[in-house]
């Protein structure tokens, strides 16, 4: 690791709860939102878990009228 690369990553640790919190937010706006139409699943958090939210995946729900590679 270089030491701009630390620079950076100290900066960042710095800064971590609070990107943090924004994911968390920005997800549970997403889930609210994508969990009204009937046929997708929006991710879920375990109790006592924290998801980083780093990546947000919806799925289709058993079911659904389309297969995952049809929906766009």
């Amino acid at each position: 690791m270089t030491e701009l690369q630390a620079a950076v990553g100290l900066v960042q640790l710095r800064r971590l709860d609070g990107l943090l919190a924004r994911r968390r937010f920005l997800a549970a706006r997403h889930s609210a939102r994508l969990s009204k139409p009937a046929r997708l699943a929006p991710p879920t958090e375990l109790d006592g878990d924290k998801h980083k939210s780093q990546s947000y995946v919806v799925r289709l729900k058993a079911g659904a009228p389309i297969g995952r590679d049809a929906f766009t």
